[in-house]
C-alpha cells in the first residue's frame, strides 16, 4: 500500500466521521478568526466573528451591515488565505449574517 492511498484513505474517512468534520469546522472557524484579524485589524473583529460552518458555507456574524459589505468585498482573499492554511476543500463561499 502506498503513502498516497493511505493518505486518500484518511481523508475519505475524515469527511464520513461526524466527530472529524466538526473538529475541521472548529479550526477553520478560529483560522478565519485570525485571518479577519491580521486583514482588517481589531475594530473590524470587535464586530464580525466566523461562528460555523455548515454545507460548505463559512457563516461570519456581522454586527452591521457595513462590516458585511467590507468583508464580503475582500471575500475572495480571505478564502484564498484560507485555503492556503486549511485546504481547499476546507469552506466553498462564505457568507455574513447580520
Amino acid at each position: 500500500m502506498s503513502m498516497n492511498s493511505l493518505a486518500g484513505l484518511l481523508q475519505s474517512r475524515a469527511r464520513t466521521n461526524p466527530v472529524m468534520r466538526s473538529a475541521q469546522a472548529a479550526l477553520v472557524v478560529e483560522e478565519t478568526n485570525a485571518i479577519l484579524l491580521a486583514m482588517f485589524g481589531e475594530k473590524v473583529v470587535e464586530m464580525a466573528n466566523a461562528a460555523y460552518v455548515k454545507h460548505g458555507v463559512l457563516a461570519i456574524a456581522c454586527l452591521g451591515p457595513t462590516v458585511a459589505q467590507e468583508i464580503k468585498l475582500h471575500e475572495q482573499e480571505i478564502l484564498k488565505r484560507l485555503w492556503a492554511k486549511m485546504g481547499q476543500n476546507s469552506v466553498k463561499r462564505l457568507t455574513c449574517i447580520t
